[in-house]
């Protein structure tokens, strides 16, 4: 079995977790205990801009061999950033053009086992356009089923075809800070 409950599986005990194959198989997002929310600076790079997404879905296995492969999807139309003005813009054609592309994917190509957890490799595609994507990501052993993995990483916005600059917007990086719960279907 994986470590002790709501414990972070690092280094070491996750290689060996890997290779015992304690996580081998299929696994589900659980939308209602994921979150992605989304951090940017507006206006002259002072005021943060906060948002959460409330659609979300995912699937990831974990092969024989400690192969992960994975998949989350976004719902970009559901950004709230407790502005509806503000969520309206967001989901125009200045940001994510939500009407004509729902979804913001993220898909795991290589997921590597550090010292402090793991390092995922993998494309996001907003809008059709694609970017590689490498982030640190922590681990935990929720128990019952459950693993939660944990990120925050910088995604320069302008390299996704997002490049609108009103009201003094200066800065392109925009944080995203994931909490993804998988659980055994």
């Amino acid at each position: 079995m994986a470590a002790a409950t709501n414990q972070v599986v690092v280094g070491a005990d996750l290689r060996a977790d890997l290779a015992r194959g304690a996580f081998n198989g299929s696994w589900t997002l659980v939308p209602s205990e994921s979150s992605v929310r989304l951090k940017a600076k507006a206006m002259w790079g002072i005021a943060p801009v906060k948002g959460t997404f409330s659609e979300l879905a995912g699937s990831a296995a974990v092969a024989a061999d400690g192969g992960v492969t994975g998949r989350l999807e976004v719902k970009s139309a559901s950004i709230n950033t407790k502005m509806k003005k503000r969520d309206a813009h967001l989901r125009s054609d200045d940001f994510f053009a939500s009407d004509r592309f729902s979804d913001i994917v993220f898909e795991i190509d290589q997921v590597t086992s550090t010292t402090s957890g793991l390092t995922v490799e993998g494309r996001l595609t907003v809008r059709e356009r694609t970017i590689r994507l490498e982030f640190p990501a922590v681990v935990t052993d929720l128990g019952s089923g459950q693993m939660g993995i944990d990120t925050e990483l910088q995604v320069d916005r302008s390299e996704l075809g997002l490049s609108y600059r009103g009201k003094g917007a200066t800065n392109m990086n925009n944080e995203l800070i994931i909490h993804a719960v998988f659980a055994r279907p």
